[in-house]
């Protein structure tokens, strides 16, 4: 039997997974769409979207929107219950807030790096001028792990609990143009940003 297109959308019950301060992802939705071939398992092609807010030093400095897709394989437990993992590449695109993210990438850096024999590099005029310097915030591509449990509750009506794992690389900066081009340094720091959830849902199989 040629097996319907199913299209899920998952509700979350959680943020990330464990301690991730001071930088902080908290999901909010996901759209998740997947093609089973053979409704008796089997691997299958899948995509998603999930959206969230990223915080810094307790405040919300990004939104995200995470376009994700892989390949998946389902294998029935029994007769309504199904589990499910899937595995794939996920690319973050977030849009910032550029005021906030001007004063709490500068407030990190500083307050991490900041010592007597290593002064900041960038110089804000007083009082404190936002225009003065450059930051960037910046979260790349990564693997993109789901595994879960599928349940059949009707024909077409699917209950879904997910683990996601997702945990891509960060980059904060901050510099002073002028001093950068005249071959100056910069305050620069690497970070894995966690982005796991649980997630929960309903699906509709078509």
């Amino acid at each position: 039997m040629i097996a319907e297109f199913a299209l899920t959308v998952a509700l979350l019950m959680g943020q990330t997974i464990g301690t991730n301060e001071p930088i902080d992802y908290r999901e909010t939705a996901s759209v998740h769409i997947s093609h089973d071939f053979d409704n008796t398992g089997g691997f299958y092609p899948w995509v998603s979207g999930d959206y969230g807010q990223g915080y810094l030093l307790g405040q919300s400095v990004s939104d995200f929107g995470t376009v994700a897709g892989g390949v998946g394989y389902k294998h029935s437990l029994s007769d309504r219950i199904n589990f499910r993992a899937e595995a794939g590449l996920a690319y973050p695109i977030h849009r910032s807030n550029h005021t906030i993210q001007q004063e709490v990438v500068y407030t990190y850096l500083v307050g991490r790096h900041e010592s007597e024999f290593r002064p900041v590099p960038v110089y804000p005029q007083r009082p404190y001028d936002q225009d003065s310097y450059e930051t960037n915030w910046h979260v790349d591509y990564g693997a993109y792990l789901r595994v879960g449990l599928e349940f059949e509750a009707t024909e077409h009506l699917r209950v879904l609990l997910y683990y996601k794992y997702f945990q891509p690389k960060g980059l904060l900066e901050i510099w002073d143009e002028p001093g950068r081009a005249a071959g100056g340094g910069w305050w620069q720091e690497y970070r894995t940003i966690d982005m796991s959830t649980i997630q929960l849902g309903i699906g509709w199989e078509f």
